[in-house]
């Protein structure tokens, strides 16, 4: 299968899981960070796209329905620095609803597939 067409179907798998996963969050209340990573993850060994390092850094400090956690952007902040001394592409993103949690990840996931590595960092409550 040529690589488009596998990162195409890659894609559309990954934004149907996680939909459903919304839906799913939306019906019973819960909300797993660690299950929509697992979305995001589940299919980019099949795509091969870019080369080299990625990181994700997100820092989520506000909560709707629990305490803020106000080192959690500054803790981000530390570990994008660092990754980018190392020549990590890095993309930030800070105080992220579910919504953009995983419009980001999906984002992500799409520019890093093929990586050397990829790296996740999350800093808030879990």
């Amino acid at each position: 299968m040529p690589k488009d067409v596998a990162a195409k179907r890659a894609a559309l798998t990954i934004t149907r899981q996680a939909d459903r996963a919304i839906d799913e969050m939306k019906r019973t209340g819960k909300h797993s960070f660690w299950k929509i990573l697992s979305l995001a993850f589940l299919l980019l060994p099949e795509i091969t796209v870019a080369e080299g390092r990625f990181a994700l850094v997100i820092g989520n400090t506000a909560y709707e329905h629990a305490n803020p956690l106000p080192n959690a952007t500054n803790d981000s902040a530390d570990v994008a620095r660092v990754l980018e001394k190392a020549e990590w592409q890095v993309t930030r993103a800070d105080d992220l609803g579910i919504r953009n949690m995983l419009r980001t990840l999906r984002l992500f996931a799409s520019e890093a597939a093929g990586a050397e590595a990829a790296l996740i960092y999350y800093a808030g409550h879990g």
